[in-house]
Parts: C-alpha cells; structure tokens; sequence
C-alpha cells in the first residue's frame, strides 16, 4: 500500500512539473510578447525624434527666409509657400500631438512591461525553486520505490520458499500419516496378539505353579515316607521286601504296597507335566519385551509426527494471518476504486485459522453493510474477485486463469469487473473463458471452438483488430 501511495505522489508530483513547465512556458511568451512591444515603443520613439527634427528644420527654413529676405518673384508664390509650409507644420504637429500620446501610452506600457517582467522574473524564480524541491522529492519517492520493490521482491521470494516448505512437509505428513496409521494397525495387532500371549503366559505359569506344588507335595510326602520307614526299620523302600522276609516287622507289607499304590495314584492325578513351559515362558517374555520395544517406538514416532503437524500448523496459521492482514490493509482500496466508495472488512470465523473460515462483511455506497451471504449473486461474485485482486496485489502472479466469472455479472458490474482486469494488465496476464461480449472486447487475442464438420471440432484464434464482435 505504501509502495502505490508513493508511486501516486510521483505521478502527482509529474503532473504538477509538467502544468508548472506550461506556465514557465505562457509566460515566456507573455515576456517576449511585452519586450517586443518595448521594442515597437522604442521605433515609435525614434520617429517621434524624427518628426522633432523635421519640425525644427521646416522652423529654421521659415526663419532663414525671413531673415534672409529672399527675392521671389511673385508674393504669390510667397503665400502659396508659406500655406505649404503651414499645412505641413499643421501636420507635424497632429503627428507630433499623436506621437507624444503614444508616447506617453508606451512609457506606461514600459512602465507596466517592466513590472509584469519583475512580477514574471520572481515568479520564474519561485517556479523554479518549487520544481527543484519536487524534482528532489521525485528522487527520494524513486528511492524508496527502489527500497520498496527489493524488500518486496525479497518479501515474495520468501513466500515462495515458505510455500515450497510447506508443501514439502504436507507431503512429509501425508506419508507420515499413511505410516502412521499402517503402525497403529500393526500397533493394534502387537497389542491383541500381547493380550493372547499374557494370558497364555499366565495360564502356563498358574499349570506350572500347581504342578510345581503338587511336585513339592508328593516329593515331599515320599520324603517323609521313605524317612519314617529308614527311622522305624532302619531300611528303604528298595529293600524292604527282602528285608520283610528276614524281619520280623509289625506293619503288614500289604499295608506298606497299599500306600505305595495310593502313592502312585495320586501322582497319576498330578496328570501331565510339560517339561518345556519354562523354555516356551523365556521365548515368549522375550517377544513380549520385542513387541513392547517396538510398541515405544511406534508412540516415539507418533508424539515426533504430532509435534511437526503442530509446527507445520503454527507456521500456515502464521502466513495465513499476515496474508489475510495484508489483503485486508488493499481490499477496501480496491473496492472503493470498483464500487466508487463503500469497503469491506474480513473477520476469521473461528479461533482455529486453519480449519476455520473467513467471512466478508460488505458495505456498498448506499446499502447498510452486509454479510456477503446477504448479497446478490452478482455482487457475491464480483466481491470475490475484488478479494481474489487484492490477494494478487500483495502476491503477484504473472499467470492468471479465469474460468467463466463474469456469468453471474449484470450489465453494470461487468463493467467494473473489465475496469478491475485492466488496473491489472501491466502485471498480470490473464487468460480468461468467457461467453460475455462485453469481456471479450477488451482481450488481444481471441481462441474459440468451431464444428464446421459434424463431429470434428477446430481451434481458431483471432487478433481483436481482425475480428468483429
């Protein structure tokens, strides 16, 4: 905005240099005009000086033949002579009479030349000093201007690479999100099959304590046996048949097989042991800490994800907000220049710039102000496109497509839109579908589709100078 504030001044400034230099101009003519009538005033002064002379000469003749008394030969000739002389010195005195009238009318006219030339001196002066300080200001403006364009340059070239950025890391996100999801389902998968495998494991580690228990119980049982029978008869097990032949033993061995059969039987009752569930407990402790390992991987790759889309989103919040800020500081410019008065004002419709909308609040010279929801199609159009310009005020884009809108536009707003599209064709070249005659008017060229044979369609194009629309 300040950049085009200063370019306007520049062309103010031009313009007043230039209505300036045609004063500077009017008056040299005014002042060649006075020195010339000087210059006449002058001749007719020296033809007054003339007749002065002529007259002192017809004087000093009269005297001289007075004096002289000269001999003429018929007083008729005298008298004749002396009306000649007469008459010529009537003459000379009406032309004397008219010369120092003039006279005294041209030494006014110097008097007044001479004033209006110090008036026309002074005001050349002050003309010139006034055109030297615009002349600086113009070199300042053009500097800043310079200044203005290089920090705008700089400005966009890194919006440009901001832009690129950013669209590298949505790519980045988009994978990542796609491998996101791919870990969550294998992070789903890991986490049912290390349910199966917990309670498997706790299963095979309740069979193991019970049999281990059992174990312990008939070990421990047949210990005590075996140490009551070694204390009681001083013998073992093994032996005790033998020996119950040659001893003489007060327990029955009928009743000692007994309880070795209900021995047995109750080992039999332990069932089956699996004398590999400690190896199976190791191997499946070790896929539980493998899966575990993988599983905080797997929630370290997803808290690193979340905290880049959250700096990603910081940074598009950011660039949108001054995008919007800068669009707002031109739009109202713009759309006072298209409407002749009026403005708009852009509010975010949430907290959330990103995901949130913008809303357009309008006013148009004459109508209370409006949500652009509240407006014609026409005017919700044309407000788009005005908000659409202006975007392309604080980022430039040398290409511009537009498809088709000015359809909804009326008579009346069409041509403010042509009126927006030529404030940018030094900029901006626009390449515009349109089935408006009133828009196609104002393009350089002109493409169209033909079917001058059924079912071949034909491109042709067209100078605007060749063609009639």
């Amino acid at each position: 905005k300040e950049l085009k504030t200063k370019t306007q001044k520049i062309e103010e400034l031009e313009e007043e240099i230039t209505s300036i230099n045609a004063s500077i101009n009017n008056l040299k003519s005014s002042l060649i005009k006075t020195i010339e009538n000087y210059s006449e005033d002058i001749e007719i002064k020296k033809s007054l000086e003339q007749i002065d002379e002529n007259f002192e000469e017809k004087a000093q003749l009269i005297k001289t033949i007075l004096e002289k008394k000269i001999n003429i030969t018929s007083l008729n000739d005298i008298e004749e002579k002396l009306k000649e002389i007469e008459i010529e010195i009537s003459q000379i005195r009406n032309n004397l009479i008219q010369v120092e009238t003039k006279n005294t009318i041209t030494q006014s006219n110097i008097k007044s030349s001479k004033e209006r030339i110090s008036k026309i001196s002074e005001e050349l002066r002050k003309i010139e000093e006034f055109v030297s300080s615009k002349e600086k200001e113009i070199e300042t403006e053009k500097e800043n201007i310079e200044k203005y364009s290089s920090e705008i340059i700089k400005i966009t070239d890194e919006l440009e690479k901001l832009s690129k950025e950013r669209d590298e890391l949505l790519n980045e996100i988009a994978k990542k999100s796609l491998n996101l999801k791919e870990l969550n389902q294998k992070y789903r998968e890991i986490i049912n099959e290390k349910d199966i495998k917990t309670r498997e494991l706790s299963t095979l580690e309740k069979e193991l304590f019970i049999t281990e228990e059992k174990i312990i119980l008939t070990n421990n049982e047949i210990e005590n046996l075996n140490k009551n029978l070694i204390e009681k008869y001083n013998t073992n097990l093994e032996n005790l048949e033998k020996e119950t032949t040659l001893l003489d033993i007060e327990i029955p061995l009928e009743e000692i097989i007994k309880k070795i059969s209900q021995l047995k039987s109750e080992i039999k009752k332990i069932g089956f042991v699996n004398e590999n569930a400690e190896e199976e407990f190791r191997l499946i402790e070790e896929e539980y800490f493998s899966l575990k390992s993988n599983l905080d991987d797997i929630l370290q790759s997803k808290q690193k994800l979340e905290e880049m889309i959250e700096s990603i989103n910081n940074q598009v919040e950011k660039i949108i907000k001054e995008s919007l800020t800068s669009i707002s500081e031109v739009i109202t410019d713009v759309f006072k220049e298209i409407f002749g008065g009026g403005g708009v004002r852009i509010d975010i419709e949430k907290d959330d710039v990103v995901e949130g909308g913008i809303e357009l609040n309008v006013s148009i010279p004459g109508k209370k102000v409006k949500n652009l929801l509240l407006l014609s199609g026409g005017e919700k159009a044309l407000v788009g496109i005005i908000f659409i310009f202006s975007a392309l005020m604080i980022n430039n884009t040398p290409v511009v497509i537009l498809d088709e809108v000015d359809a909804p536009l009326d008579d009346e707003n069409t041509e403010r839109f042509k009126k927006l599209i030529l404030s940018f064709q030094d900029r901006t070249q626009f390449i515009i579908i349109s089935h408006n005659k009133s828009t196609i008017k104002i393009c350089q060229d002109i493409y169209g589709v033909t079917m001058e044979e059924k079912g071949v369609s034909k491109v042709v194009s067209y100078k605007l100078q060749e063609v009639e629309i």
